[in-house]
């Protein structure tokens, strides 16, 4: 006699949104000077928008300047982070880890966050021109759109 094997039942859209939508909260930081949102990326990395960090567009980064955003995640957590890349055209900004020996509480806090949340993946779907893709935004007033 053969042994039935249970498989498990694919999970509803519903579901699959819930959870992607819980890990996307729990990924997501408030930059505390600007208000604006960020979400932890694979890398380690903190995708954002470039007006919601303070910084100078006169190519200071270049040169070495460093630009720190204060960050605090959904459990309430602070620390601060450097600004790696900012594009004011596209509007995105990516923030990293600080140099761990010159602000080694924000790297320790960085890192402890880090290590316990997901990263939200990003995607390299190409699209067709009028190709409709569907989106959810988490918004500074965490809500869903």
């Amino acid at each position: 006699m053969k042994k039935e094997t249970k498989t498990a039942k694919p999970k509803s859209g519903e579901q699959m949104s819930k959870e992607s939508r819980t890990r996307v909260e729990q990924a997501t930081v408030r930059l505390v000077e600007k208000g604006g949102r960020g979400v932890l990326v694979p890398g380690e990395f903190i995708l954002t928008a470039t007006h919601c960090i303070d910084w100078s567009g006169t190519g200071g980064m270049v040169l070495g300047d460093v630009y720190t955003a204060e960050i605090e995640t959904a459990s309430g957590v602070k620390f601060r982070l450097g600004a790696v890349a900012c594009d004011p055209v596209s509007d995105i900004a990516v923030l990293g880890e600080l140099d761990n020996q010159q602000c080694p509480d924000d790297a320790e806090a960085f890192e402890q966050w880090r290590e316990q949340i997901e990263p939200v993946p990003l995607s390299t779907l190409e699209l067709e021109v009028r190709q409709s893709c569907p989106i959810f935004i988490f918004t500074h007033r965490r809500e869903w759109l």
